[in-house]
């Protein structure tokens, strides 16, 4: 059993770890040329194994900040 300081010391690395990821590291990563290429080729290879086109939905599952859905948008205007 964990004490009430073990447990305030989780609670606050949980707290922190999105506060840290969305405060501008994620941007920083996801804005790397390796990261970039390789949403762009997943991207690639969902719009042709799939056969998604212009009249297709995907659902987005909310992970993340958005980068592959917006890459996926424009084949499907």
């Amino acid at each position: 059993m964990s004490s009430p300081h073990e447990d305030q010391a989780v609670l606050q690395r949980e707290l922190e770890y999105p506060e840290q990821l969305y405060s501008g590291f994620a941007q920083q990563h996801f804005a790397k040329p390796a990261v970039r290429a390789l949403r762009e080729h997943m991207v690639r290879r969902v719009l042709e194994i799939s056969g998604a086109g212009r009249f297709s939905r995907v659902l987005s599952l909310g992970c993340g900040i958005g980068d592959t859905e917006l890459l996926l948008a424009p084949p499907g205007r």
